[in-house]
């Protein structure tokens, strides 16, 4: 397996030797072996980040937000006044949204589910 700063030299190396050539024949070779260890370095770079993303670990994190309002209301009863709201909510009278925002919980829990990556 080709490493990637064994890539970089070598490319580094053929580089210097492109820019002294003299004739087409050590260009055309200098540009060959170039894209060769081009292609190599890229490969190399593809495998390392393969490498990484397997390492990753799958977790699932849920996002709680916490959306408050107070309205004011007549009624005879607590009761009274929680079925009149949300009535009322149910209706779409009201719509809470990020004026009403209070807070926000995020929890993380590790997960060998691997279907739900990103």
């Amino acid at each position: 397996m080709v490493k990637i700063e064994d890539c970089k030299k070598m490319h580094n190396i053929v580089l210097d030797m492109l820019i002294d050539a003299r004739d087409e024949q050590r260009v055309a070779m200098c540009c060959k072996v170039l894209k060769t260890t081009f292609n190599q370095l890229l490969e190399a770079k593809q495998r390392q980040l393969t490498e990484v993303e397997e390492r990753k670990k799958p977790f699932n994190v849920t996002i709680t937000e916490t959306l408050s309002r107070i309205i004011n209301v007549r009624a005879n009863s607590e009761e009274e006044a929680r079925k009149l709201i949300l009535d009322k909510w149910y209706a779409q009278t009201f719509v809470l949204d990020s004026e009403d925002f209070v807070n926000v919980d995020v929890t993380v829990q590790p997960t060998d589910d691997d279907e739900h990556k990103d």
